[in-house]
């Protein structure tokens, strides 16, 4: 087929060549007869069309050659001639008769017509070469508007199409071509493939290269391209038949070889697929490619020596080659040599000019950072792909990961928790290998934020899932530790020794073993265990003398052993090295001061706490104590009104505004105080102590419901202790049954009394006093006196003013014994005692008492006195008895409470005096009141238990190298140049005929590669590693460049142009 017929061939007219041929010789008759009459024209005309023709063409047909050189090559007076005689015939007149006006018009209109379509062309390709395939589309789209079957046009268009990955537009200019002429070009049908295969449609490629094989049956790239195609589809049978065909064909071109051990691999046959191989090493164009895929057969075989091997002899000879850098990385990888891995990717980033790799590339070399617990480069690597543009799915799990550990590293446990929960949660098989390290990572920020039970629960789920570190493992037995405190203070000690042991030099288990001994020595009344707490913050402090925290809690330790001036002094230093001024150390001291009873430097420090924090209810509570003591009480009430101010929701403002008002006998007052206490929610302190108030108020009866509401907030022996004493004293004796009754009460108190605890308000020496007094009431006093002593004895220690006023009373009872056994001296003497202690009406009853027992040992003078003297503090019951009245009253003391009233008066008759009324002085429980002085402050003591150490958990992600912290594996510098830049390739291979596997790119997955174990990563080989057609048109080179196909007349130099140069996605 000529060019000309070529280029005015219409699919509307439906001729065939030969009428196209006979059209042709008619256009050319009448183009000779033209010439003779407008010479200038034709010859311009001609030697353009025909110098365009040959400048375009490189590849022509033996005919066309034939006829375009005896057109050119014969001289321009024979050409005349020719045509001359060639349009006469024997009588000399013009075949066809003598042309009009109208063929002539015809004739110029097909030459211009010529010439656009030539200048389009040459347009188009301009654009083309520029990759402006809008342009050269436009361009092209103006000769298909005047000749709509034009074949080259069609192909040029669909070439632009292909090249802006637009498949769906090209396939009808494709399709058009083979229409009009099936047996046009074979590789229209290859074009055709590959636009199919683009738009998934296998089966119609399939049948296009079918179609192609059937009128070109001896076309192997048929055979090849189809083989390709059944191995996407998995039809290994068929793949088989067309490689074998291929190679029957062409057996020296290694293509068909590739191809065949692609489809052996699929079939499992790897044995085979080596074997086939070997033929594909003979042709030179094919070594490289059947390296590269023979190593990656060693590699999923696990083989890296031999894939290694492989892969650089394919770098020898493609020095630049991204696949095989990318593979031999894995391969490195599998030997665990990952500088030398990571040395490999920044090749692959370096020379992917494609971009087809490096992404992949860049997430594996996060992964080695991650490997190497190098999370700062990891996160640095992350960011070069997010950068350019490359970011795969897989990298955004990894770098979630070390987002979380970065966060860590920052102290933003909160966020880095968030992170590993979302981790964790996912359950993504991609981070399956480091699932442990995200309960440890995240047990250790539980363990920072001191929520040790969340720790503890990670820290124990990463045991299971992998072998904890010593970091972890540390934190695991810290954490549970501090959870058992409570419960089993001396099992946590051992644990705290045993963390000890794995970090000598971590002071944390150190101070938390003081913490606990602290609390066994309040616990128990242990200052033994307080010793051995300082000794412990003295080893600390040793190791690390700049820690201002352990200074203050020996400070506390010391202040509960009662060394004022060393809490002081610890205290100071605490000060003194802490970065910022710390609230709690001002009040600590200022308490110390108080404690030694220097009131106004204590309201000093006070006030410089309630300067760093005007919220702070301690120190207002403190600083009103101190100016109650001193008297200040319009400070001390500005104070606590604070603190009902600051905290009026905080039951503990109202309970110790409660306690002052009790203190100053506002007891009213007081129980509405408590009362808002309970407002929100039952407080057991605040029943306790209304309770404490009713006692006071003598009101038996709500002083026991009160604790009984208490009883269903709390449950405890102290409470049933007080219960049962008051419920018991409920019982009140009639004069019929006095014996009975205070015979069942004393059995009663005995039973008790062989209870280990007291109660909160009801004491061992209570009891005591009771049975003493029942017994007198019984007259068996000799047991009384027995009791009151004993009940006196626990008294004795204590310098306590309700203490003192207690033992009083006892020894006033303890007089009443010996009145009622006349030893009236020893009953003197013993008032004498208390005489000089008392006040008011107490005092002039004792008076008048001492009076009256010295008449009766016949010491008048000195009785007359004594009443005398008495008359002063209660002239009422002294006057009543020098009126000889019959029945004398004398009940000092808390014998005539409202409680004692309730039992009957003893008449004594004392000498020649009248007789008199007496009962032993007792009453309700007496209760303690609030304490406003500075002894053993438990708030002070708060300060120092487990919760108050800072917990500051080993970091699990440091590598320790014999006890230092080694921060990565391996520090390399990593190069970005080619690790065969100075070997010179042994073969040249042409880039274009590069044979690239369409399997998909393996990333470094972190869960198939163990740094100690046999674990590595594989190649997935279940698809088939052939090219796919894409990358045919996707890489120039690949496919031969698509100018090459600009022309169908070209088409002849790339018959080399194959579907294996393409990639399936």
């Amino acid at each position: 087929m000529s060019f000309f017929a070529t280029m005015y061939s219409s699919s509307n007219n439906g001729r065939n060549l030969r009428q196209r041929s006979a059209h042709k010789d008619s256009l050319k008759q009448r183009q000779t007869t033209i010439k003779k009459t407008t010479p200038r024209v034709n010859n311009t005309f001609c030697f353009n069309l025909s110098s365009n023709i040959l400048k375009n063409s490189r590849s022509v047909s033996r005919e066309r050659t034939r006829h375009l050189s005896l057109t050119n090559t014969t001289p321009s007076n024979r050409r005349s001639n020719s045509i001359h005689i060639y349009g006469l015939n024997s009588s000399m007149k013009i075949l066809g008769g003598h042309p009009g006006l109208q063929e002539f018009e015809e004739s110029r209109e097909l030459c211009l017509k010529k010439e656009k379509i030539s200048l389009w062309l040459e347009n188009a390709r301009v654009e083309m070469k520029s990759n402006r395939y809008d342009g050269a589309i436009k361009e092209l789209g103006k000769i298909l508007k005047i000749d709509p079957s034009h074949p080259k046009a069609l192909f040029l268009r669909a070439s632009c199409f292909i090249s802006e990955k637009k498949h769906k537009l090209a396939i009808p200019d494709l399709l058009s071509i083979i229409q009009e002429d099936p047996k046009y070009e074979k590789k229209v049908y290859i074009a055709l493939a590959i636009c199919f295969v683009e738009v998934d449609d296998y089966t119609t490629a399939i049948r296009q290269l079918t179609k192609c094989i059937s009128i070109f049956p001896n076309f192997a790239e048929g055979y090849l391209n189809r083989g390709i195609l059944f191995n996407r589809q998995q039809r290994w049978d068929k793949a088989v038949t067309d490689f074998q065909e291929a190679i029957n064909l062409n057996p020296k071109k290694g293509s068909s070889y590739l191809g065949l051990c692609d489809t052996l691999i699929g079939m499992g046959d790897i044995k085979s697929s080596l074997t086939i191989l070997k033929n594909a090493f003979q042709d030179n164009s094919s070594l490289p490619i059947a390296l590269l895929k023979r190593g990656k057969i060693y590699f999923d075989q696990e083989k890296y020596n031999k894939a290694l091997k492989d892969l650089n002899q394919v770098l020898d000879i493609q020095n630049e080659n991204v696949e095989a850098f990318y593979y031999k990385a894995f391969a490195l990888l599998g030997l665990n040599k990952h500088t030398d891995a990571a040395l490999c990717l920044e090749q692959v980033v370096k020379f992917d000019t494609m971009k087809k790799y490096t992404g992949a590339a860049i997430y594996n070399l996060g992964a080695i950072r991650i490997k190497q617990k190098d999370y700062y480069g990891a996160m640095f690597t992350f960011q070069r792909s997010v950068d350019l543009g490359l970011e795969i799915e897989e990298q955004k799990i990894l770098k979630n990961y070390v987002e979380a550990i970065l966060s860590l590293m920052k102290r933003k446990f909160k966020e880095g928790v968030n992170i590993l929960t979302k981790i964790i949660k996912n359950k993504n098989p991609l981070i399956k290998e480091y699932i442990g390290n995200c309960f440890a990572f995240r047990g250790y920020a539980y363990a920072s934020l001191e929520e040790h039970e969340k720790a503890l629960k990670d820290l124990n789920m990463a045991s299971r899932l992998q072998a904890l570190d010593k970091s972890s493992e540390y934190n695991q037995i810290v954490s549970k530790a501090v959870i058992i405190t409570d419960k089993d203070p001396h099992e946590a000690l051992k644990m705290l020794e045993e963390a000890g042991k794995i970090f000598p030099n971590s002071i944390e288990p150190k101070l938390y073993s003081a913490s606990i001994n602290f609390f066994l020595a309040q616990r128990k009344n242990r200052p033994d265990y307080a010793e051995i707490s300082k000794e412990l913050l003295d080893s600390c402090i040793k190791v690390r003398d700049s820690e201002s925290d352990i200074y203050f809690f020996r400070g506390i330790i010391y202040f509960y052993l009662g060394k004022i001036k060393e809490a002081i002094h610890d205290i100071e230093q605490a000060i003194d090295k802490a970065e910022d001024n710390v609230v709690d150390h001002f009040l600590a001291r200022g308490v110390c001061s108080a404690r030694i009873k220097m009131y106004k430097e204590a309201i000093q420090d006070f006030c410089i706490a309630i300067q760093l924090n005007e919220k702070c209810a301690e120190a207002f509570f403190f600083r009103g104590r101190c100016a109650f003591i001193l008297d200040e009480t319009e400070m001390a009430f500005e104070d606590f009104q604070k603190l009902t101010t600051l905290k009026p929701n905080d039951p503990m403002v109202h309970i110790n505004a409660g306690n002052i008002l009790m203190i100053t006998g506002e007891t009213e007052n007081a129980l509405k105080a408590y009362a808002n206490a309970c407002k929100n929610k039952p407080i057991a302190e605040a029943y306790i102590q209304r309770a404490k108030c009713y006692l006071l108020l003598e009101n038996l009866n709500d002083s026991l419901q009160e604790l009984k509401y208490c009883a269903k907030i709390k449950q405890c022996p102290m409470l049933s202790y007080d219960i049962e004493v008051l419920e018991i004293l409920q019982h009140v004796p009639s004069k019929d049954n006095l014996k009975q009754v205070l015979v069942k009460t004393i059995g009663n108190f005995n039973k008790i009394q062989m209870y280990k605890n007291e109660g909160n308000i009801v004491k061992n020496e209570h009891l005591h006093w009771y049975k003493g007094t029942f017994l007198f009431f019984l007259g068996e006093f000799q047991k009384a006196k027995s009791e009151f002593k004993q009940a006196a004895s626990n008294k004795d220690d204590s310098d306590d003013e309700t203490m003192e006023k207690d033992n009083i009373e006892l020894l006033y009872n303890i007089s009443l014994i010996y009145i009622v056994g006349e030893n009236y001296e020893a009953a003197f003497n013993h008032l004498k005692e208390i005489m000089n202690l008392l006040e008011g009406k107490d005092r002039g009853k004792v008076l008048m008492l001492m009076g009256i027992l010295q008449n009766g040992l016949e010491q008048h003078k000195d009785a007359k006195s004594l009443i005398i003297e008495g008359s002063k503090f209660d002239p009422e019951t002294v006057q009543q008895y020098l009126e000889q009245k019959s029945e004398v009253k004398i009940l000092p003391l808390s014998s005539n409470s409202k409680y004692a009233s309730n039992f009957p008066m003893v008449k004594v008759k004392i000498g020649s005096s009248i007789p008199i009324l007496i009962r032993p002085s007792f009453s309700l429980p007496k209760v303690d009141m609030p304490r406003m002085d500075f002894e053993s402050e438990q708030a002070i003591f708060d300060k120092f238990i487990v919760k108050s150490v800072k917990c500051k958990p080993e970091t699990p992600w440091l590598n320790r190298v014999k006890g230092s912290i080694q921060f990565t594996d391996e520090i390399q510098n990593i190069e970005c140049e080619s690790l065969n830049e100075s070997q010179e390739p042994a073969i040249k291979i042409d880039e274009s005929e590069n044979f690239y596997s369409d399997t998909t790119m393996r990333k470094y997955k972190s869960e198939s590669i163990s740094l100690g174990g046999n674990e590595v990563i594989s190649y997935d080989m279940t698809k088939s590693s052939e090219s796919s057609l894409e990358n045919e048109l996707e890489d120039q080179e690949e496919f031969g460049n698509l100018e090459d196909l600009e022309d169908l007349e070209d088409l002849e130099d790339i018959e080399d142009i194959e579907l294996t140069n393409a990639s399936y996605h």
